[in-house]
């Protein structure tokens, strides 16, 4: 294909039809690729085939293009098995695995949806007032995160495994697989170069969206959205068949975490296990081990959230951790126990905060 000059995303799927296409993507991208003026009168359209078409992701026999699936796919994970951006809470050691999700769905919203989901679960927007003017900015600029994210989709090898974003105490890691064109360099990335990415029609769907652009700056926006945080320079890696990318977080917002975050999980478990002790004198057997390791983690993902979405109630909690309200009342009362959060204002309109 590289000597065709094409990519793996300008491939026919034999298996696709017009079916597979989400209208809801399409009135997506119409309505970014307007908002970025980056679209024509033909394609000022919601018919899916003549978006498709004006998009070159219908070839000349009228099949679907691998993009037009993982693009605009109602599920892509139909066709390509690893579709699908991952998430995980770390502690200090990679074994520490504290909460996670998945992000399935079509690439060219899954940004969004990575992103409501860290800004909900896993990053802290810290408060400050400008006069009157309540502000909430998040820990690590938002335009940063998005535009690493772009990068990962754009030039991930969508025959290998699943995105990785690792959150730790100090850091996130990005990781996508798929190596460095030839010929560049993680120096190469760091200085002036020409955009190549791995799959051009991806590329230019999100570039229409006005998601990038295409003079290959993802990296020095990504760069200068971090000096302005007063934030370190991203570390960029080749690792393990792709590239990894690491943002350092704020250290004020790194050592908060750190004590309430990951040590949750130590302090749960010691809230849950001593209630234990007596009955097991210190030996549980597999089974009860199980249940105190997932209501560790439970516990631990609620108060991650009570932190970074002051006064929410518990109703909130339950359908954000995806358990009973009876299991996400049982992780408050342990947290109120141990002092880490508690209930501020009127029962019927009150909610929790970290203390």
């Amino acid at each position: 294909m590289k000597k065709l000059g094409r990519s793996w995303d300008d491939i026919k799927n034999d298996y696709a039809t017009l079916k597979d296409i989400d209208r809801t993507a399409i009135r997506y991208f119409i309505e970014k690729a307007k908002l970025a003026h980056r679209i024509d009168v033909k394609t000022n359209s919601t018919k899916v085939e003549q978006v498709l078409e004006s998009l070159g992701l219908i070839d000349s026999a009228g099949g679907l293009k691998n993009a037009a699936l993982l693009l605009f796919g109602k599920r892509p994970l139909k066709f390509f098995p690893c579709v699908e951006f991952r998430i995980g809470r770390f502690g200090r050691r990679e074994s520490d695995l504290i909460i996670q999700d998945s992000v399935e769905g079509n690439i060219l919203q899954m940004t969004d949806r990575v992103m409501d989901i860290l800004k909900a679960k896993y990053l802290t927007s810290p408060i400050h007032y400008e006069g009157l003017q309540r502000i909430e900015q998040l820990e690590i600029p938002e335009s940063a995160l998005r535009e690493a994210i772009f990068n990962s989709i754009i030039h991930k090898d969508y025959t290998g495994v699943h995105i990785q974003l690792k959150v730790y105490d100090d850091r996130i890691v990005l990781w996508n697989e798929g190596n460095l064109p030839d010929g560049y360099t993680v120096k190469t990335l760091m200085g002036v170069h020409s955009s190549r990415p791995r799959n051009k029609n991806i590329a230019a769907v999100f570039y229409r969206a006005g998601f990038i652009e295409s003079w290959g700056r993802g990296i020095d926006k990504i760069r200068d959205a971090l000096a302005e945080a007063n934030l370190p320079a991203p570390k960029i890696e080749a690792f393990c068949g792709g590239v990894k990318l690491t943002i350092m977080r704020p250290q004020n917002e790194a050592v908060a975490t750190l004590k309430t975050g990951a040590k949750a999980v130590s302090k749960a478990k010691g809230s849950v296990v001593s209630k234990k002790d007596d009955r097991v004198n210190d030996r549980v057997n597999d089974r009860v081990n199980d249940r105190v390791n997932d209501r560790v983690k439970i516990v631990a993902e609620v108060l991650l959230l009570v932190e970074n979405n002051p006064g929410v109630r518990s109703e909130e909690l339950a359908q954000l951790v995806n358990k009973s309200l009876s299991t996400v009342s049982r992780s408050l009362r342990i947290l109120k126990a141990d002092g880490k959060i508690e209930f501020r204002g009127a029962p019927k309109n009150g909610g929790y905060f970290a203390k």
